[in-house]
């Protein structure tokens, strides 16, 4: 199950390829955490993509995002057994020209590997 901020329709062949090693890929959006969100309210949210979690069989979750919600959520998922992984890869900044010599910065990111919280 993929919670993150990054669809998996728009992950690379090789990120792809090594997500296969845990199944078929769900997107389970990651929530907005707003500023003025309660600890309460944060852990209601953690409870509701527990549950939805739960209801999948057997359950690998890539699970990336804003830190308190990530923090309590994999707390939870090892509680119950289930392999949490994190993507390590690289940042890479490009720069190019276009016909205008205009200059256009952009970054790629090079998935590497899936490491287990």
């Amino acid at each position: 199950m993929n919670i993150t901020n990054h669809p998996s329709r728009y992950w690379s062949n090789a990120q792809l390829k090594a997500a296969e090693e845990f199944g078929s890929v769900v997107d389970l959006p990651f929530p907005q955490i707003r500023m003025d969100m309660s600890n309460e309210q944060i852990n209601k949210l953690v409870d509701a993509y527990l549950i939805q979690i739960l209801c999948h069989e057997d359950p690998v979750v890539l699970c990336q995002g804003e830190f308190v919600f990530t923090y309590r959520l994999i707390v939870l998922l090892k509680e119950h057994h289930i392999p949490v992984v994190a993507c390590q890869g690289n940042l890479e900044r490009e720069e190019l020209q276009d016909e205008n010599q205009n200059t256009i910065k952009q970054t790629v990111y090079r998935f590497a590997r899936f490491l287990e919280y």
